[in-house]
């Protein structure tokens, strides 16, 4: 599954950009801050399980 919508944002990231490159720059944006934002949620549950 996480393979599946690793692969459908790449088709995105990709695809993107020639639609215009304001979209895919705010595209890119987007999702380095929601990878960025999981990552953090992950360390927040690690430490309150503890």
């Amino acid at each position: 599954m996480i393979v599946a919508l690793l692969a459908v944002d790449l088709v995105l990231g990709t695809v993107r950009p020639l639609a215009g490159w304001t979209y895919g720059a705010q595209y890119f944006a987007g999702y380095v801050v929601e990878k960025s934002l999981s990552v953090d949620n992950f360390f927040v549950h690690r430490r309150l399980a503890k």
